[in-house]
């Protein structure tokens, strides 16, 4: 890549650094000329925040170069392409990870400073090991302030007011609508907007998206202008104090999901914003609270439970193994609740797995990392051999089980687990793809992973491109790729036969869903009706 289009000349940068930076120095600076001087700190820093303002269109001094990335709205796509570009400029490869483990520009360019050698190579191996493991229990602290333990909450006889977060998400979304469908309560969603007409039109599209908008949802629906990210949402005390004075119930379902952000990248959101949603809870009417919590928390540390299965009375004490940011960030979270419900909090826990699309239209969140890593082996030709089960819960069932089992009056705080036993190998999955009529064929997982380094790197609009460093980091002292970890180690199964129990006794009726090959074709046709996967030759 020309290194002239990727860095000029700004007096706001050179302003920034505290010195004269012109596109001689930067380019004399990062020659791939051994004897030449290596780039410094600030000239990375410099070169990353010239970059990121035209990328982001974002005025270099309202780049902060010591807040997270994706504040600003760098997302894993922009993130890889970056990476490349600074490979391009420095004239060695980078890792893939460098932004997933160095989350801000004063980090990256310090790592870069001190570990490029006179060949101007990264050892790319200390990138893993440079960071200490994060001691999770210690992330673990609630506000001190925050106690329920004088605020019986008595379950109203018809809701009427409800605070739900994530409604612009997939699983919100669906969430929204069977609330509006099953209450008759007016429902405050937070939603990140500049005004309440954008914000509830954010809402209204997301609902559209996913066929489930309806014309009598409109003056139910209540948009709250907030960021889960920010202390009380970042309404003024005034103002979080009308809401905690209106809502009774709250839905917390906002999270980022993302398989490549660090825990400290989705700290903000995921856990700060946790916290901030038992701070309401603590104050105003006395709420019950909801928490979508995920089965993540038990990611891949089977052996450090002693037992293959964990149910809904299984403590959540370990972490061993478990090394993505986000399991990390749920974990933390639902720690949180755990705490806030020792203080006296009604609170009730449900823990999805992995979210399939609806059992009937077929819609699911193309985005996902399941349809891309479908997706993107497809085009590849080929994909991975895993001994793997899939357990697929259509949205449908997961957001109706939810509502159904929030909407019962339960005596105490309780947790379900909404995962159906598995209805697929990834292998049979494979042979599926096969029989839709695309010529992929399956390679042990070792060869696939090299295949996709190859292939991927070089084809950005590969869907895989924006997670290489999920499928290509190598993690703990042997070194493994995530899906071998997850080969080796296994994640523990998940019990649900208490959920089951509990839908039984309070639903007259559970309605079937489609499993197996009739769910996963139903996906199948609406991905390729909507373009997302290339049309096959030929359909078996």
């Amino acid at each position: 890549m020309n290194q002239s289009k990727l860095v000029e000349k700004e007096n706001s940068k050179a302003d920034l650094i505290g010195q004269k930076i012109d596109q001689n120095d930067i380019d004399d600076q990062s020659s791939n000329d051994q004897s030449s001087e290596l780039p410094t700190a600030e000239f990375i820093k410099a070169w990353l925040i010239d970059h990121l303002s035209k990328t982001l269109e974002i005025a270099p001094e309202k780049i902060d170069e010591t807040t997270v990335l994706d504040r600003y709205g760098l997302d894993s796509l922009a993130a890889t392409v970056l990476t490349g570009d600074l490979a391009d400029w420095l004239g060695f490869d980078v890792e893939f990870t460098l932004f997933y483990d160095y989350p801000t520009i004063s980090a990256v360019a310090t790592y870069l400073e001190e570990n490029l050698k006179a060949e101007n190579q990264v050892d790319t191996t200390e990138i893993s090991q440079s960071h200490s493991p994060i001691n999770l229990s210690k992330e673990v602290v609630l506000d001190p302030e925050l106690t329920y333990g004088e605020r019986k909450y008595l379950l109203p006889k018809e809701t009427q007011t409800i605070f739900l977060t994530g409604s612009t998400g997939f699983l919100g979304a669906f969430l929204l609508a069977k609330l509006l469908k099953q209450t008759q309560a007016e429902i405050y969603c937070l939603v990140r907007a500049e005004n309440l007409d954008s914000g509830h039109h954010r809402i209204r599209e997301n609902l559209t998206f996913y066929r489930l908008w309806e014309i009598e949802f409109s003056h139910r629906v209540k948009p709250i202008l907030g960021d889960l990210a920010q202390t009380n949402f970042g309404l003024s005390a005034d103002q979080f104090q009308s809401l905690a004075e209106h809502v009774e119930v709250i839905y917390h379902g906002g999270a980022l999901l993302n398989y490549i952000y660090s825990y400290e990248q989705l700290k903000p959101i995921n856990v700060i914003g946790t916290q901030e949603v038992l701070r309401l809870a603590s104050i105003g009417l006395p709420k019950l609270l909801h928490y979508i919590s995920s089965t993540a928390v038990f990611d891949y540390h089977r052996i450090a439970y002693g037992q293959p299965r964990v149910n809904e009375r299984t403590s959540l004490n370990c972490t061993e193994g478990m090394y993505l940011g986000y399991s990390q960030s749920k974990w933390v979270a639902e720690k949180l609740v755990h705490i806030a419900m020792e203080r006296g909090l009604i609170a009730h826990i449900y823990r999805p797995g992995f979210i399939g699309g609806h059992s009937q239209t077929g819609i699911v969140n193309h985005q996902d990392i399941i349809w891309r890593l479908i997706n993107g082996s497809i085009q590849m030709g080929c994909i991975p051999e895993m001994d793997m089960e899939l357990t697929v819960n259509p949205i449908d069932q997961v957001s109706q089980n939810i509502v159904a089992l929030s909407r019962h009056n339960w005596p105490s705080s309780e947790i379900f687990h909404l995962t159906p036993p598995p209805h697929l190998s990834w292998n049979n999955l494979g042979h599926l793809i096969q029989d839709y009529g695309y010529p992929i064929q399956s390679l042990p997982l070792e060869q696939w992973l090299g295949r996709l380094e190859q292939i991927a790197i070089s084809e950005a609009t590969n869907p895989l491109y924006p997670l290489l460093p999920f499928f290509l980091k190598r993690w703990s002292f042997e070194q493994l790729t995530m899906l071998e970890l997850m080969q080796l180690r296994k994640s523990p199964q998940i019990d649900c036969q208490e959920t089951l129990n509990k839908l039984d006794q309070i639903t007259q009726s559970n309605p079937t869903y489609p499993t197996g090959r009739d769910l996963w074709h139903a996906h199948f046709d609406y991905l390729i009706n909507q373009g997302v996967l290339s049309r096959p030759n030929s359909k078996v």
